[in-house]
């Protein structure tokens, strides 16, 4: 027996089983049975145990034929990894795959330049990142470039459980991926500062590799002492621009991840920013504001 708690979708609906677990119930049409009512289980195609819908905002969008491609996919490659996976994962693939082939559709390039720090960091998931673009192509016939690669590396590293028993992103329910926070952040930086960032260039390499080391830290629960809050103040009074898109950046840290960075953070990143944006030295206000 399986009944109604809430309907997410008019195919998907959060359910209870009659040992009183909740379970995420896929199936055309599902979504019209009303809540407390129970669901006829030949309607039922996918079940997932222990997900969490809180929080996701991609229900209304979600496509069943690409979950039940990557619930195919994270049960084929479950052995290959030496760590549990989480129970939102499925839905976290399928919707960076469905928006990654959105993006392709739309003409819309996104760069990797950590894809061989990601390959040698990550190199198991790495090649499973690998193994689902050729499985992508051979079932949809859909061939996203090859620095999506990274991307669903980090997709699965991003949502591993730890020996804790804990998940490496700070807010499960969300699943952001770093590719995901870079793209957002240089979005924050070019809007701000009226600059195209160069994306191949020494010093962007540079700020996305912070970046990086700063998402892993603040999701493994690491974050650094605060301090130098005088030169912090210093910074933000002669670059105010700079600061600005710290501060937005930081608020991504907070509102997606849970988590406030520090004084002595947003120093680096200004510092990191600083150094991307302009060509010769520190930056003048006059440059910031241009």
């Amino acid at each position: 027996m399986v009944r109604v708690v809430k309907k997410l979708n008019n195919n998907v609906v959060l359910c209870c089983d009659g040992d009183g677990k909740q379970v995420i119930a896929i199936g055309r049409g599902l979504g019209f049975t009303p809540e407390g009512e129970e669901v006829d289980l030949a309607s039922i195609q996918r079940t997932f145990y222990d997900a969490n819908p809180q929080g996701w905002t991609f229900l209304d969008e979600l496509n069943e034929e690409m979950l039940a491609f990557t619930a195919q996919i994270t049960d084929f490659v479950r052995d290959w990894l030496p760590y549990q996976l989480s129970p939102n994962f499925a839905f976290i693939l399928a919707d960076h795959l469905a928006f990654a082939i959105k993006r392709m559709n739309e003409g819309i390039h996104v760069r990797m330049p950590l894809s061989y720090d990601v390959e040698q960091q990550y190199s198991e998931e790495y090649r499973i990142g690998a193994f689902v673009l050729n499985r992508l192509a051979k079932t949809y016939n859909v061939r996203l470039p090859e620095t999506e690669i990274a991307g669903i590396a980090l997709c699965f590293a991003n949502n591993a459980l730890t020996g804790r028993g804990a998940y490496h992103a700070v807010d499960e329910t969300v699943g952001m991926s770093f590719e995901e926070l870079l793209e957002r952040s240089v979005a924050i930086i070019e809007r701000a500062i009226g600059v195209a960032i160069e994306r191949t260039g020494f010093n962007f390499s540079r700020f996305a590799t912070h970046l990086s080391y700063l998402y892993n830290r603040v999701v493994e629960g690491a974050p650094l002492e605060s301090g130098g809050p005088d030169f912090y103040q210093a910074m933000c009074d002669e670059y105010p621009d700079i600061a600005d898109c710290a501060a937005e950046i930081s608020r991504i840290f907070r509102t997606e991840l849970g988590v406030s960075l520090t004084d002595e953070e947003r120093l680096y990143l200004m510092l990191h920013i600083n150094r991307m944006c302009s060509k010769e030295g520190p930056m003048r206000r006059d440059q910031a504001s241009s």
